[in-house]
Formats: structure tokens, C-alpha cells, sequence
């Protein structure tokens, strides 16, 4: 090995290599770090928007619609159709029902639970077609 003689601010290659790979290590455990937690954020996301989908769907000729909001409250409102409201829910025991009304025409209800049908009615001359009130629970 050669001995160079002392320069100030110098440092020796090797001195140099091992600053450089700690450095690399510790950009990767901070790379790995932020993966992990993006992983365990997403798997929680779920929880956060809820498991369970519902929507609402209101055709043919109503003027008024009822159901169930995600804080389990009764809304009625009036309405033009086609119409649809949807939410999303962790809750099982989260009460669904549509009932919807028209002037004489045939109105047709529906309610979809994540995309699949679970619900229906229809009635025509005036009167309301309902579903029935149920628990998401009911159908898993």
C-alpha cells in the first residue's frame, strides 16, 4: 500500500465507498419502510369507504321515493325518474327499503347489494311499490 502524504480535506476512496453504501442501505430500509406502510394503509381502505354497497334504483313514472340513508335514517323526497342513490357501508346491520310512488303509471324499485340485485317491485295505477324494509345481514 502506498502512503500518500497528509492533504487536507482528503479522504481515502475506501472512507468514501462505505459513507456511500450506508447511505444506499439506509435509502433502502426507508424505501422498504414506506412500502409496508402504503400496504397496510391500503389494506385498511375497505374499513374506511365500507364493504357493503348499496344502491338505490327508481324507474317507469314516480314522483316521490323513500328509503334508508347510511345513518339509518327514513328520507322521502320527490323525485324524477329514472333515479338512483347509492352508499357505501360497513355496517350489517344497516337497514335498506325503497318505496316509491307515481300519479298512475308503473313505477318499478330496486336495490342492488355490491352490484347484485336483491330487491324488487313494481305496481302500477297509482300505487307505491315497496320492498320491504331488511338488513344487509339478510342477504349474506
Amino acid at each position: 500500500m502506498i502512503n500518500l502524504p497528509f492533504i487536507p480535506g482528503f479522504k481515502p476512496i475506501k472512507h468514501i465507498e462505505e459513507k456511500n453504501m450506508r447511505k444506499n442501505q439506509t435509502i433502502k430500509l426507508s424505501c422498504s419502510l414506506l412500502l409496508a406502510g402504503i400496504l397496510l394503509l391500503t389494506a385498511g381502505c375497505e374499513k374506511i369507504g365500507g364493504k357493503y354497497t348499496v344502491e338505490y334504483e327508481v324507474t317507469g313514472n314516480a314522483t316521490f321515493v323513500s328509503y334508508f340513508t347510511p345513518d339509518g335514517e327514513q328520507y322521502q323526497a320527490g323525485v324524477s325518474t329514472p333515479w338512483a342513490y347509492s352508499f357505501k357501508t360497513s355496517n350489517e346491520n344497516q337497514s335498506i327499503s325503497l318505496r316509491a310512488g307515481s300519479g298512475g303509471s308503473t313505477v318499478y324499485v330496486r336495490i342492488y347489494l355490491n352490484g347484485d340485485q336483491v330487491l324488487s317491485d313494481s305496481e302500477s295505477g297509482g300505487l307505491t311499490a315497496i320492498t320491504g324494509t331488511y338488513k344487509i345481514s339478510d342477504f349474506l
